[in-house]
């Protein structure tokens, strides 16, 4: 009986525990608030899910983890010297370079003349 409510209460807990970006997903949210207590809260969840990212190896999570951390960390004034270096080093720069436009090269008969039209002055001041 014992073993039974054992295995049923982790049962239960690994299907109340939250996922990684449900907890990226609350830490965002903690930081968007102006309550310290909150973003103190936010940077925690960033420095647990940076930990597990090292512990999955998940690049992806790293990534977003150490944003956090350094974005949480500014706003409380709490050192992150040592993130912002390993933000920079694994901070990865995309090969896409956007395609350089063509001019586009029109027709004589495409171009739309240009017509200015002029009234004569003396008719103006006749009126």
């Amino acid at each position: 009986m014992f073993r039974f409510l054992v295995l049923l209460s982790i049962f239960a807990l690994s299907l109340s525990a939250l996922s990684d970006s449900e907890v990226l997903r609350r830490a965002d949210g903690f930081m968007k608030s102006s309550d310290k207590s909150k973003q103190f809260r936010a940077y925690n969840d960033y420095k647990n899910l940076y930990l597990q990212a090292l512990m999955k190896d998940d690049k992806k999570l790293l990534l977003s983890s150490l944003k956090g951390i350094v974005g949480s960390g500014a706003k409380l004034h709490i050192d992150i010297a040592q993130y912002k270096e390993e933000l920079a080093k694994t901070n990865v720069v995309s090969s896409y370079k956007a395609p350089t436009p063509k001019p586009i090269a029109r027709a004589k008969s495409q171009r739309p003349e240009r017509r200015i039209k002029t009234e004569p002055a003396q008719e103006k001041q006749r009126t």
